[in-house]
Parts: C-alpha cells; structure tokens; sequence
C-alpha cells in the first residue's frame, strides 16, 4: 500500500469535532471491491461518512472479516487497525484509541517497518490522540519523531510536514508553551495551500493559530488569519461542515477580546447554527459556544441571563468525555465568576473547587487551572481576605509564568491583580515596584505608531481592567501623578481614539493637510464599518462576502499610501492621534478657575476619585467593590430606562452609594471652588449623568422620597463628560452661528409604541433600509416646533429646517454642512439590535416614498455614515432617544452615534442616555440653547434647563431623574 493518509484532526477549541467528519469507508463491502482496496479507499478518505459509531462499526466488520479467515497483507493490516484506532477516537474513547494505537506502533516496529511513510502516519496520530487526551508531553515526543522521519525522506511530502508541524504546535500549546506553539503553528499554514486529506489539518492548524495569536493580544493578526480560514473552508468543505463552528467560534472570541461585541454574538450564533445541523454529535462543541454567549452577557451587565447560560453549557460539557481537557473546569470557573459578580461568594469558591476537580481528573494541570486560583484570589478580596487572596494569585501567577510571556493581556491582568493584593496589605513598595513594568508594556502597546487604529481599540478593552487596579495601586503606593496618567488610559475608548482624530485635524498646519488627515482618517472608519459589515456578512452571502473583502483590499491599500504620505508632510500626525497621557500640571494648565476635572476609577473592591483642580490634585478612595457599584448602576437604570411611569422606582439609595464614593470630603473639599466638572472615565458608571447622583444621603422616610429635595450633584455643578484630558478649548458661548434644524419626520402615527428587537419586522434589506418598517415608527409630534425654537432663539439669519417630508437622507447631504456651527436632531435615535437588521446605531430621517436603491437616501442615517460628513460644528445637538447609548465593552456609554458626529468634526454633543419624553425634549435643548447665547458655558446652560425643569411643578413627573436628567454633554 502506498503511504498512509488518514488521521485524527484537531483544533484550538475542542480538538476531536474536525475529525468527525473525515471521509472513512461505509459499512458493508461493496461487491467485487477487495478487502485491500476497501482499505486504501477508507484511508484516502474517497468514500463519505460522517457518523462516529458507524465509522467504527465499518472498521469492526473488515476486522471480523480477517478473523474470520480473510488474507490479509500485514501492512494492510496495521492500517486496517489504525483506521480502527482513528475511528474509536471519534467516539471519543482516547483511552482506547491511544492504546490501540500505541499496539500499532510496537507491530510497526517489531515488523522492521518503522521507516515506512506509513509510520509517519501512524506516529501522527498516537501523537495527536496523547495530546488531546494524554501525555501532552509524550505526544510531542512522538509528533517529533514522526517529523524526523518525513525529513529523512527523499521526496518529503510538504503537506505531510506541514500536517505535523500543526499537531507539533497543538502539543506545545497543551503544555502552555505558547510562543513555541505559534512557531510552529505559523510553518504548517503561511504561505501553503494544501491538497486532498492534509487541508483538514491544515483548517485545524489555522484555528489553533487564531486562538494563540489571541491569546497573546494580537488582534488584528488573529482576525485576519479567521478570515482566511472562512474562506478556505468555504472553498474546501460542504455546507454546514462542522469546521465553520469551529471558525465561526474562533472569531468570535477575537471579536469578544476586543470588545466587539455584538459580532462576537452573531458569530458565536453563527456557530450554533452550524453545529444545529449535526444533532447529538457536537452537543459539547454547541455548549462552549453557549458559554461563550455566557460571557458576552456578563459583559453586557446581563447575570441573570449569563448564569441561566452558563449552568447550560456546563450540562452540556460535563459528561462528555470528548471535550477539550479544559472545557469542563472552564465551565466551573465562568460560573463562578458571574456567581461572584451576582455577590454570591460562597457559590464562587464552590465553583473553585469544582474546578479544580474537573482539571485534575481531566488532567489539566497548568494550561487552564490558573483561571480557578485567579477566580479565588478575587473572591477572597472581595471577602476582606487579602492573605488568603495573595496565596492563591501566587497560585495562577506560578502556573501562568510558564505559559504566557508578560506582554500576553491575561498574563497583564492577572500581575495587576497580584500588585493590587499586595497594596491591600500595606506591601506598597512591592506591590508598586511589580506595576511599573505592566505600566511600561501596556503604554507602548497602547501608543505604538506600527499597531493599527483597529488593534489599539481592540487591546484597550482587555487592558481597562489592569489598568485600574494598577491606578490604583499607584494612588495607594503614594504616586498620584502616575496614578492620573494610568487613569487616563484605563478610560481610552472608541469616543476617545475619534477625539484624537478631530484634535490632529485641527492641530495640521495648513487646510491641505488637514485635508489630508481627514482623508486618512476617513479611510480608517471605512476600514472598520467594512470589517464590521464582514462580519455580519460571513455566512450569509459570499458574493457579499467576497465585495466586502474586494473593498477592503483597495481601502487598505489607499490608507497605505496616503498615510505613509501625511507622516511625510506631517511628522507629528501619529503622536496626536496615539493615547498619550498627560501629567497633572499639564493638564491643569487647560482648566479655568472655576473648572476641576475628574477621573473616577472603579477597581475590583475601591472605587478612587482622582480630582484636578487649579490648586493640584487630590486624590480619595471609598470602599465600595465593582460588582456593588455595577448593581447600583443597575438599579438606577432600571427606573431610568422606564421614564417616570416606571414600574421602579427611582433607587435614591444606590444614587448616594455611587455619588458618595465619587465625591467623597476630600474630593468635595478639593471642589469647593469649582463651578463646573468634566469627567474621563469608562465603563458602567459613565451610562449615568453625573449630575442625579446624591451629594447627602437621602433622609429616612418611608414611601417613596420627595425627589424635588433630594441632594442631586446638579444642584452645585455643571458636568461635561470628555473623552481624553486635554486642555480645554475656549468657550465658544455667545457667538453667532449658522443653524441646521432636521428632524420630525414623516412617520407613522404618533401614539405607536416603538418596536423592540424582538420585532418580527426586518429593517435592512442588505444594506439598505426597508422603507415601510421606517414608516411604521411613530411620528413625534413636538419635534418641528423644538427645532423652530431654537432657530428663534439664535442671534442669526442663517437657520435651515429640514423637517417633514425635507427632512430626508439625501436633503441633509445636499446641505453644505461645514457651514452650520450648530446642528440639531429632532427624532428617533436606535441603537443597534433595537430593531431586527439593525447592528449599528442610526438616526431615523423621512423615508422615501419608493423603496430605496441605495443607503444614501433610505431614512436611515447610520452611525458609520454620520462619521464620514464633513462637519466644523460647535455643538451637535441630538434631541432623541439613546443617542448616546453603546453596549460594546468599556463603551462608556457614548459611542455609536456621538462616536460618529465627533469623528465627522463636532467639537460638543448633546446626547441622550435613554428615552426621552417629547415635550421635555423640546423645553431641555431649547432652554439649553438660550442659555449658551446669554453667555452662558454649555454644560451650566444645560444644568440651568434642568434645574428649572425640577423646580416645575406644572411638568407631570418634573423632578424625576427620568425625566430631566436623559442628556450629557460631551465636549472636546
């Protein structure tokens, strides 16, 4: 027989699966083929068959045949046997096919055929099956073996080397040698483009490659090796082959990493619908994908939701004897993490214990169980316990240090959490001295030139929590100035990376580099909607597809030329577009007398205030732990989200938790002069406007509280929300400026409920937006009186309504917008999911009364095409529901569509954090506008509007928070 072909796949997430659908013989001989050439054609994998028992039920009945008489070639019996073996794997009997295998060997051997091709398949697979479910070690010692005995011979078979180079790297990462497994890894799939049975192991290697390369942090090399992988599976594989899972899965987590979060989800759903069509073979694969939809939801906030998830993929890995040998403990230590954010501690260290259970008798002992000591080290801080803490992150660190270099983002944070443990026990100078080095990594990661715009704001989400234990460890170790530069970078974000953008635009010497900059920088939002409509793309269509990828590939090479041009004519674009923290004195030179800046940073059990004023910085902390901050914030949302009539009521309670632990006496004192606060910061705590968080506790009373009276931090500051510390610009209050007015479209009738994303109603129709599902939304009544306000209340002749049926897409573009230093949006904002087809947010225009052709002109202005208007705006208005709103990771809640008008060249928005009721709308942006004429700053007009609003009995429901507090102002 000739060289033996078949062989057990494998791949970074669940290592059996891609195997499960090689082609092996059916059972029953066909009639006049020889038991020889039923053999050679199994092995070749010339005849379909998917089904694991059946495989084995064929490979048993040749095997009876021989027991029964049947001659037999010897070689062809050894490869009869390891298709035996190969086939009792796919069962998911490793033991068994481990031995049966190893039995093949010891006969190889003993026959003196141990430097036949054959073998090199026969060591291939006990190899791979040790390092599955073996002796990682082992099983690199005999892939190594088998890659010796390719070399040495006259012709090596590359695909072959290439087969077993991926199996090598599979090995090594077993073993947690990551950097060896990617050298390896990159040999068995750059620059090949194997044949016939290998190209199974080379998806599985491509996969494996993709999970290491994120797991080290580098994004954007992860992603594009998905990408490839999708396409070469396409290409290569049937529908609905199991490998699409597999790269549907891998993706998604690098989209996950990086805080996209809403591709991960369609992508981990993508898989799901993948492994739907194979029932009862991969119900372990199917539950880490249910688990990984578990983490997104703790993510999002959502516990109850993430538990619910999480308990299912447990059931469906933990008596499944095929799973990867860390899925199971995995599931354990995902479960306790939600149920430790949930504050049940005691179902957290449970959790631990079953863990460690499950790595032991799976034998996992330092690739995955690191994540169980981590999750205790946690738990016992938050327990008051930072001894016991210290003990088991000395744990996990001692097991990572052998898998992960320090520059690996999970090594990153487990060091910081290890530093802010040590700061807890008074041990400052280590706990400082072990920070710097993290701090120094993270920053040149952050600011390096070489990494890609899409690469930096895929790293800050998964550095944001290292970064402010570490800030905090910093103020606790007695350096306050480190301490406010960590702050700002723990608080980089999309808005952040946009108002970058504007600040290099107008820091460009001359209107042709400006132009410039603004050509490169619109190229790189092309590149990241391209990417992002990849994604959504993947599956669904591959002419899109393939347009997509078309796209992409001139946009890249456009960006590569112009931006190697402007770093020509303009040597110091990179540094102004990179986050470059600025030291207090500098930053207080930007601040007026009156204005202080503030920086809160939440880290796992302190909430510390970092507070810059003209007289220094001071710097506070309160007890208050993440998870206990993150409930309060969602208690508050709860009656926020609602309105007035909600079924909440507003938690006055969990507003002075949060703004106690903010403005605490020292921070309070450093206040004391200060009229007006702008606030840099991330995370769940920046989804509320500072200004309805409590200075006092609420007095005890029962029923529900006065809120007229209450102590709202409105009551003595004005609050903007900025995305980076820079100096502030000027006022710019008082001067006259052009006007655009748009809004109150033509739509449905105005008592319509706004459809959710549970909606039956599909509202893209590929790219472009279903007209009748827009005209179906309510119409807003009180929207084109607020507009004609606000022109009347400005000094200027220049004022444009679009409203009504002018109030379109296109009527909008044919405005020469840079002429409008102000812009008002009176309608529906929806972000994205509000409505089914939706995955970015957009602004709701008047639809065409055609169906559209083209999503220049459907009603729907998006988020991507917001970012691509050329604007010089003073103040972006956008008087509609959740226009600020963003549910990524770290998003702050201002992305999406404030991100988009910054980007497009808004120095200030007015954005909204939840629904806002029309009549309130109209009287908060209105009043607001006024007050900037009279001279007033922008955020004291806004606090003004709103305190009078408060004040206001005629205005049912006034004083709620629900009511006066929906707007934030973002300022540069």
């Amino acid at each position: 027989m000739g060289r033996s072909r078949q062989h057990i796949g494998r791949s970074a997430i669940l290592a059996l699966l891609l195997g499960t659908a090689v082609p092996v013989l059916a059972q029953g001989a066909p009639a006049g083929v020889s038991l020889h050439d039923r053999i050679a054609r199994a092995d070749n994998g010339d005849m379909p068959f998917a089904n694991p028992k059946e495989e084995l039920a064929a490979m048993e009945a040749m095997r009876a045949e021989v027991a029964k008489g049947m001659k037999i070639d010897a070689r062809d019996l050894l490869v009869l046997d390891k298709l035996r073996a190969v086939a009792t794997a796919h069962t998911g009997d490793f033991p068994g096919a481990t031995a049966m295998m190893n039995d093949v060997v010891a006969r190889t051997r003993a026959q003196r055929l141990d430097q036949d091709p054959m073998m090199v398949s026969f060591l291939e697979n006990l190899g791979t099956m040790e390092s599955l479910h073996g002796d990682p070690s082992k099983g690199l010692t005999v892939l190594q073996a088998a890659l010796d005995l390719v070399g040495r011979q006259a012709e090596p078979d590359l695909d072959e080397l290439a087969a077993i180079e991926g199996n090598i790297g599979y090995s090594y990462l077993r073993l947690g040698r990551v950097v060896e497994a990617m050298r390896h890894l990159r040999k068995a799939v750059d620059g090949r483009s194997p044949g016939g049975n290998t190209r199974v192991a080379y998806l599985g290697s491509m996969n494996t490659l993709v999970s290491s390369l994120a797991r080290l942090g580098d994004y954007d090399e992860a992603l594009r090796y998905a990408e490839l992988g999708l396409q070469r599976a396409a290409e290569w594989l049937p529908p609905n082959h199991v490998g699409f899972a597999y790269f549907h899965m891998n993706t998604a987590t690098t989209y996950a990493d990086s805080g996209r979060l809403a591709e991960a989800e369609a992508s981990y759903r993508r898989a799901l619908t993948v492994l739907d069509a194979h029932p009862g073979i991969n119900v372990m694969l199917a539950g880490v994908a249910v688990g990984k939809l578990a983490d997104i939801a703790v993510r999002q906030g959502r516990l109850e939701e993430a538990e619910a998830l999480a308990r299912r993929s447990l059931e469906a890995v933990k008596d499944n004897r095929t799973s990867e040998r860390g899925a199971l403990g995995t599931g354990w230590v995902r479960l306790g993490r939600i149920l430790l954010a949930r504050g049940d501690d005691s179902g957290a260290v449970a959790a631990v214990d079953s863990a460690k259970a499950a790595y032991v008798e799976r034998g996992d002992t330092a690739n995955d169980v690191w994540q169980a000591h981590e999750l205790l080290a946690r738990t016992r801080l938050l327990q008051g316990d930072p001894a016991a803490a210290l003990a088991a992150s000395g744990e996990a660190l001692g097991l990572l240090a052998g898998i992960l270099p320090l520059d690996a983002p999970e090594r990153i944070d487990a060091e910081a959490l290890h530093a802010l443990i040590l700061a807890r026990l008074g041990r400052n100078t280590e706990a400082w001295e072990r920070a710097q080095p993290l701090l120094v990594r993270m920053s040149a990661a952050l600011a390096d030139p070489r990494t890609s715009r899409r690469a930096r704001l895929a790293i800050a989400p998964f550095y944001r929590s290292a970064l402010s234990r570490l800030a905090d460890v910093a103020a606790a170790s007695g350096h306050p100035a480190e301490a406010f530069r960590t702050a700002q970078l723990a608080s980089f974000t999309e808005i952040s990376a946009s108002s970058l953008a504007l600040a290099a635009r107008a820091a460009s010497r001359d209107p042709a580099t400006g132009a410039d900059v603004r050509a490169v920088q619109d190229l790189q939002e092309r590149i990241d909607h391209l990417g992002r409509e990849r994604s959504f793309a993947q599956g669904k269509s591959a002419e899109q597809t393939a347009r997509i990828d078309a796209d992409l590939k001139t946009a890249q090479a456009d960006l590569d030329t112009r931006l190697a041009a402007l770093r020509r004519a303009f040597p110091d674009y990179d540094a102004l577009t990179l986050p470059a923290p600025l030291d207090p004195a500098a930053a207080q030179a930007g601040l007026r007398a009156d204005q202080a800046l503030l920086l809160p940073v939440q880290s796992d059990d302190r909430l510390t205030s970092l507070v810059l004023t003209p007289a220094g910085l001071t710097v506070s902390s309160a007890q208050l732990a993440q998870r206990d901050a993150n409930r309060a914030v969602q208690r508050l949302r709860a009656h926020l989200d609602g309105g007035a009539g909600a079924t909440t009521p507003f938690d006055a309670g969990a507003a002075w938790q949060l703004g106690g632990a903010i403005f605490t006496k020292p921070a309070l004192a450093a206040l004391a002069r200060s009229r007006e606060i702008d606030i840099v910061g991330s995370g769940p705590l920046m989804t509320l406007p500072p200004g309805l968080l409590l200075l006092t506790a609420p007095q005890p009373r029962t029923g529900t509280p006065d809120l007229a009276t209450l102590s709202y931090a409105l009551r003595r500051f004005a609050f903007a929300v900025r995305p980076t510390v820079a100096k502030a610009s000027p006022p710019t209050a008082g001067a006259a400026v052009a006007f655009l007015g748009v809004g109150a479209p033509v739509l449905g009738p105005s008592n319509e409920v706004l459809r959710g994303a549970g909606s039956s109603a599909g509202l893209l129709r590929g790219s472009v937006a279903d007209a009748a599902t827009l005209r179906a939304l309510p119409s807003l009544p009180r929207a084109g009186d607020e507009l004609t306000a606000m022109a009347r209340a400005l000094p200027t002749n220049g004022s444009v309504l679009l409203t009504g049926p002018a109030a379109s897409e296109a009527a909008v573009r044919a405005q020469p917008l840079a002429r409008f230093g102000l812009l008002a949006f009176a309608t529906h904002g929806l972000i994205s999911g509000e409505l089914r087809g939706l995955d970015e947010p957009a602004l709701v225009l008047t639809p065409p009364t055609a169906e559209p052709r083209s999503s220049d002109d459907d009603g729907l202005l998006t988020a991507s095409e917001i970012a691509g208007l050329k604007l010089d705006a003073q103040w972006v208005i956008l008087s509609a529901c959740n226009t600020g709103a963003g549910t990524e990771n770290g998003a702050g809640g201002y992305s999406g569509l404030a991100r988009g008008f910054m980007q497009a060249g808004a120095r200030s928005l007015l954005v909204s954090l939840w629904p806002v009721r029309d009549d309130v709308a109209a009287r908060l942006t209105v009043e607001a506008v006024r007050g900037a004429v009279r001279g007033l700053s922008k955020a004291e007009a806004l606090r003004r509007s709103e305190l009078r609003l408060i004040a206001d009995r005629k205005v049912p429901g006034g004083a709620d928070p629900a009511i006066w507090a929906p707007f934030s102002l973002v300022v540069q």
